[in-house]
């Protein structure tokens, strides 16, 4: 809150958060590698993405066939993006524990990027204290053991929490259709990385709706995410054939999502429920001492300041709460279909947004609060 209240320079608010953010994402990178960077095997299910990456390689002629956990596997279960980016680290670096990491770091730091301008998007209004906004942002992003331990591993969730948050950064900065459609295709890059986040799409319509008043805009943002997950799932279709794509791909993972069972018999004591994770119950085990734990702070205040912002009818604050919503609530119904097998580490799927709100909307409670007390000087809007 310093920098909105003890400097009162534009300026300097600027150049005092922008190193603030710096730093807290030098410490960021300098921790992940010092954690992931020097772990030499497989960590969890990197055994089957990064074997279902490299098998891609091989079959495209763009690598050499060499020894993975799981041979022929192309892990269509799962759509492919994620898999993509550790494939294209794997054929730059080789099969080697950096390279299959390296794509999750980078997103990583740049999700800390973007919760910080999402978080100076939602608390605009309030002048100087939208730093404080950027700020308490990324910082709650920076604080997330969920998203933090599987950004520093070669797992898909953390690809769609990226993307999802891609995706509301650029809903919430629309200034018409154009920018709409962008945010649509960041949500078929997300829903394309995993599939858990495909109900982002229903809650960018509602906003594009809301925003514009208008249907196509909306349409759009349903379209377009399919779309986008078709097209990056062209090669596959292409290796496999349309046939074998779609029995093994998209119906394939319908029916995987909405049934339990998918563990070994060893991993039953992990299972875990949507409201669990509330209270980081049974904590996914990633293996060498690595949970895939919740933040409960993080996420009650998640809930609690959602029912703030549709108090308010702030229509970017109660969208910066609906996108991560969307993807919890979806979560809910596959429990109530019939997979009680779901796990913590979904979480990272909606949690980047959800901690950006968090941040953004604490700032503007705040703001709100100063006002009504007469602070109005340093939040002016």
């Amino acid at each position: 809150m310093c920098v909105a209240l003890c400097v009162r320079s534009e300026p300097v608010a600027k150049a005092l958060s922008y190193g603030l953010l710096a730093l807290l994402m030098a410490a960021y990178a300098s921790y992940t590698f010092q954690l992931f960077g020097f772990i030499p095997q497989y960590v969890s299910d990197e055994v089957y993405y990064v074997s279902a990456a490299h098998n891609l390689l091989v079959a495209y002629g763009l690598a050499p066939n060499a020894t993975v956990p799981v041979p022929n596997y192309l892990n269509l279960e799962h759509p492919p993006l994620a898999k993509y980016l550790i494939a294209l680290s794997i054929w730059a670096l080789g099969l080697r524990p950096y390279a299959w990491r390296l794509p999750g770091w980078a997103l990583g730091e740049a999700a800390l990027l973007l919760a910080y301008l999402v978080g100076v998007r939602l608390t605009e209004r309030w002048g100087l204290a939208r730093y404080a906004g950027g700020l308490a942002a990324a910082s709650a992003l920076a604080l997330d053991p969920n998203y933090w331990v599987q950004h520093g591993l070669a797992l898909l969730d953390p690809y769609a929490g990226f993307f999802g948050l891609l995706a509301l950064y650029l809903a919430l900065r629309a200034k018409g259709t154009g920018g709409l459609l962008l945010a649509a295709l960041a949500v078929g890059l997300a829903a394309a990385s995993k599939e858990t986040a495909a109900p982002l799409a229903v809650a960018l319509a509602v906003y594009a709706y809301l925003k514009t008043r208008r249907l196509l805009p909306a349409a759009a943002a349903l379209l377009i995410p399919l779309a986008t997950y078709l097209a990056l799932s062209a090669p596959l279709m292409a290796l496999l054939g349309l046939d074998k794509w779609l029995a093994q791909g998209p119906l394939h993972m319908a029916g995987w999502d909405v049934e339990s069972g998918h563990l070994p018999p060893y991993a039953l004591g992990q299972i875990s429920t949507p409201w669990g994770w509330l209270l980081d119950i049974n904590p996914f085990y990633m293996g060498l001492g690595l949970y895939a734990s919740t933040s409960p702070p993080l996420l009650l205040a998640w809930l609690a300041l959602s029912a703030y912002a549709f108090a308010l009818r702030d229509r970017d604050l109660a969208a910066a709460a609906s996108f991560p919503l969307s993807i919890y609530l979806a979560l809910w119904l596959v429990y109530a279909l019939g997979n009680h097998t779901l796990l913590s580490f979904y979480v990272s799927s909606f949690s980047p947004m959800s901690d950006a709100f968090v941040g953004a909307a604490l700032v503007d409670l705040t703001a709100r609060y100063l006002k009504a007390e007469g602070a109005r000087g340093a939040w002016r809007p």
